[in-house]
Parts: structure tokens; C-alpha cells; sequence
């Protein structure tokens, strides 16, 4: 008989374990990225990004489960990419008009 049992639930990302008829094993981890949403809608909409400061700015705000999602679509590690990399492969993300949801500024 199927069966689904909740593994673990911290920061906000839910893991559940489901095993089916055939004892295959699937992990299935959701996340409400609503509210990453919605913040990111009011940062667009607040200014340009920039610090008081004019010396950082921030480009987007993405959910840990999409994180994870472009590690399955693009066959990487993203937080394990170096430094110089791993920007470069999360600035591409975010300059893409199909995550453009994620970025926190209009304009890249």
C-alpha cells in the first residue's frame, strides 16, 4: 500500500518521504515561496535595489526549493559552485524573463 510520512519540516521547507506500490522511494520537498514573492513584488516596486550606501545591491531573493530545483534542471550544485560561478549561473537565472519573479529590481 502507498504510504507518505512527513521526514521533516524546519525553515519553512516541508520533506516528505512516499513510498508507493512498488517500493519506490520518492523525496518531495515543498516550500510556500509566496512570501518570497510578495517581498520581492514590494522591493521592485520600493527603488532600485541599492543600499543607503550606494555600495551593494540586491538583485533577487530566491527560495531554497528553487535552488534546489535548478540543481535537478541543470545537473549542479549550485551552492557548491565557486564563488565567480555560482554568481554567474544565478545572475543568468535571474536575467531570464521566465524568473524574472525572483529578481528584486527591474532592471539587472
Amino acid at each position: 500500500m502507498p504510504e507518505t510520512v512527513i521526514l521533516d519540516h524546519r525553515g519553512g521547507i516541508l520533506t516528505r518521504v512516499h513510498v508507493d506500490a512498488d517500493k519506490r522511494t520518492t523525496f518531495i520537498r515543498t516550500q510556500d515561496v509566496q512570501p518570497y514573492l510578495d517581498a520581492n513584488a514590494e522591493h521592485r516596486a520600493s527603488g532600485d535595489g541599492f543600499t543607503r550606501s550606494r555600495t551593494m545591491r540586491r538583485l533577487g531573493s530566491i527560495p531554497n526549493v528553487v535552488i534546489e530545483m535548478w540543481g535537478q534542471m541543470f545537473g549542479v550544485n549550485v551552492l557548491a559552485l565557486p564563488g565567480p560561478e555560482r554568481n554567474a549561473f544565478l545572475l543568468a537565472r535571474l536575467t531570464d524573463s521566465d524568473w524574472s519573479h525572483l529578481r528584486t529590481v527591474d532592471k539587472i
